[in-house]
């Protein structure tokens, strides 16, 4: 099993192009994809699954919703970013049905004001997950994450 340990590279350039950061883990042998990008101020993720570290998905929807945002947590945390700066975010359901579920446990997880958010229901997602996020924050690099 490959080491998950976090890369980052930080390309700095002057002018209009502002600063890079990426978060990618080293098992680039099955992940093709950043985990994050900060690009002039504003962090972007790829979509997150609610995996755990043997990349399985929980049994309950509840479960992988709330492994989700603890996935979710660790990115922020990397790159130290508090979730309070989260302004966006896109939600993939496989199953619409489930969303007064997410709604739920996404209520615990986000405090008002909420970010703005689309939630779409889709036919399926990678490695059978029943729900799939990606988020927008601003980075402050002079901030420090709580």
């Amino acid at each position: 099993m490959k080491n998950n340990i976090l890369m980052f590279l930080i390309v700095v350039s002057s002018g209009t192009m502002g600063n890079y950061c990426y978060g990618q883990t080293t098992d680039t042998e099955t992940k093709v994809y950043s985990d994050f990008h900060i690009h002039q101020g504003v962090l972007y993720t790829s979509g997150i699954l609610g995996t755990d570290h043997k990349e399985n998905i929980p049994a309950k929807f509840e479960e992988e919703v709330r492994q989700l945002f603890a996935n979710l947590d660790k990115i922020l945390h990397r790159a130290n970013i508090r979730k309070e700066k989260i302004y966006s975010v896109t939600v993939f359901l496989s199953d619409i049905a489930k969303i007064d579920t997410f709604n739920e446990l996404y209520r615990n997880y986000f405090h008002a004001p909420f970010p703005v958010r689309t939630c779409v229901g889709v036919e399926g997602l990678a490695k059978k997950a029943r729900v799939e996020m990606s988020v927008l924050a601003i980075y402050d690099s002079q901030e420090k994450s709580g």
